[in-house]
C-alpha cells in the first residue's frame, strides 16, 4: 500500500492525471459529476421545474451516457452524447434563469449538479480528438466546481478527495474503477439521494434510475451493453418523455433480460450434452441409464436459441422472427418432453438421484434430465418472446 501515490489535493492529483491514459483522466472526471448527481434530481421536486417544463431525464440521460462513452467511444455514442448535452444545456438554462425567490436554493443546486455534468462532457469532449492535456484540465475544473458546491453545504473537502484517492489507487492495482464505490465513506450527499427517490417514481422507467445509480454508489457491476442501447434510444423520444420514454426503456431491459436468460439456458444445455457424455455408454439399458435419446431435437434447440440470441442482441429485433423463434423453442421442447414421458417417471426420477447430489443433476447426456427440473424455464421463455414481440 506504500507504493499508492498520494492524492490529497487539486496539485497531487493533476501530477499523477499528467502521467496516466487519458482514459484514468476520463473514468475520473466523470465519477466526480456522478458524484453530485442527487443534487439536481432532488432540486426537480420544486415548482420551479414544473413551472419552466423541465424534467430530471435529461440530468439522467447525461451522466448515464457519460458512463457509455467511455465503454463505447464510437461515432453514434458521440452524437448521443451532444444531443443529450443540449437537452441538458436546457435544464441548466432554466435553473440559472430562477430569481430571487424561495426557489432560488433548489433551482441553483441544480445548476450546479447540472453545469458540472456538462463541464465533464466538454472535458470528454477532449478525449475524443486525444487532447489528453485538455482532458485533464477540464477534469480538475469540474473536481473544482464539484468542491466549491459541496463546501457551500458544510461538506468536507477531505471526504471528496478520500474518495477520488480510492478511485486513483483502483487504477493503479488494475481494478476496474467502475467497482469501487462512489465515496469512500458515507455519502454527504445521502439526504439528496433519499429525497430523489420520489422524484424519480414520477419520471419514466423511474424503478430503472433508481438501480442504476444504487448500483454506481455501491460499485456494484454495471451492464455496459444494456446501458448503450438505452443511451442511443431516439433523440425525439428522450424529448417527448412520457410513457413512450417509459415504454422503450422497460422493452430494453425486458429484450436484455431475455438476452441473459437465452444464453444462460443455452450454456447449461450444452453443458449437460458434453459433460456426461460417457455416462451414455455403459453397456446395458437398465435404469437409470438413458437410451435413444433425442440428439437432434437437443442439437436443433441449440440453434434455436442461437437464433434468439442473435435476434435479441439487435435494438430492434423483427417481431415475426419473435414469434417464430418462440414457436420453434415451443415445438422443439414438446418434441424432448414427449420423450422424457416415454421413459417413465421411474428412469427419470433414478437418473436425477444418481446424478442430483450435486451440479451433477444438470450432467445428463443430450440433457435430458435438465428438462426434468427445467421444463418450465423454455415455456416461460416462449411466452416472454411472444410478449416481447406485442410490445415492440
Amino acid at each position: 500500500m506504500s507504493d499508492l501515490p498520494r492524492i490529497n489535493d487539486r496539485d497531487s492529483l493533476e501530477a499523477w492525471l499528467r502521467t496516466r491514459p487519458q482514459g484514468d483522466a476520463f473514468e475520473i472526471v466523470h465519477r466526480a459529476a456522478l458524484r453530485l448527481m442527487p443534487l439536481s434530481i432532488a432540486a426537480m421536486s420544486g415548482p420551479w421545474a414544473q413551472e419552466r417544463h423541465v424534467t430530471a431525464t435529461p440530468i439522467l440521460r447525461l451522466n448515464l451516457i457519460l458512463g457509455v462513452a467511455k465503454a463505447y467511444p464510437t461515432p453514434e455514442i458521440r452524437e448521443a452524447t451532444e444531443l443529450a448535452v443540449r437537452s441538458a444545456h436546457n435544464v441548466e438554462s432554466a435553473a440559472e434563469g430562477v430569481g430571487f425567490s424561495t426557489e432560488r436554493g433548489l433551482a441553483y443546486r441544480a445548476y450546479i449538479s447540472i453545469n458540472t455534468a456538462v463541464g465533464a462532457a466538454h472535458a470528454i469532449r477532449a478525449a475524443d480528438i486525444h487532447l489528453t492535456g485538455y482532458l485533464v484540465d477540464g477534469a480538475l475544473l469540474v473536481i473544482n466546481n464539484a468542491l466549491a458546491t459541496l463546501a457551500r453545504r458544510n461538506v468536507s473537502a477531505q471526504g471528496y478527495w478520500n474518495s477520488i484517492a480510492m478511485d486513483v489507487h483502483a487504477f493503479v492495482v488494475g481494478r476496474d474503477v467502475n467497482t469501487v464505490p462512489l465515496w469512500a465513506d458515507v455519502s454527504p450527499l445521502a439526504e439528496q439521494w433519499q429525497a430523489s427517490i420520489p422524484v424519480l417514481r414520477s419520471t419514466p422507467a423511474g424503478d430503472f434510475w433508481r438501480d442504476w445509480y444504487q448500483a454506481a454508489l455501491d460499485g456494484r457491476p454495471q451492464d455496459w451493453a444494456l446501458l448503450r442501447d438505452i443511451a442511443l434510444i431516439p433523440d425525439d423520444l428522450w424529448n417527448e418523455g412520457g410513457n413512450r420514454l417509459d415504454r422503450e426503456i422497460r422493452n430494453t431491459l425486458e429484450r436484455h433480460r431475455l438476452l441473459a436468460q437465452v444464453r444462460d439456458l443455452k450454456a447449461q444445455l450444452q453443458a449437460s450434452d458434453t459433460e456426461a457424455i460417457p455416462l451414455a455408454y455403459r453397456g446395458h439399458n437398465n435404469p437409470p441409464e438413458l437410451v435413444n435419446e433425442p440428439v437432434h431435437e437437443i442439437d436443433r434447440l441449440v440453434d434455436v436459441l442461437d437464433e434468439a440470441e442473435q435476434a435479441l442482441q439487435k435494438s430492434k429485433p423483427s417481431r415475426s422472427l419473435l414469434r417464430h423463434i418462440a414457436q420453434s423453442v415451443a415445438t422443439t421442447v414438446t418434441a424432448i418432453a414427449a420423450y422424457c414421458a416415454t421413459l417413465g417417471d421411474e428412469v427419470l426420477k433414478a437418473t436425477a438421484k444418481e446424478i442430483g447430489s450435486s451440479a451433477g443433476k444438470w450432467m445428463v447426456r443430450a440433457g435430458v434430465a435438465y428438462f426434468v427440473v427445467n421444463q418450465s424455464a423454455f415455456m416461460e421463455l416462449v411466452e416472454a418472446l411472444k410478449q416481447l414481440a406485442r410490445v415492440l
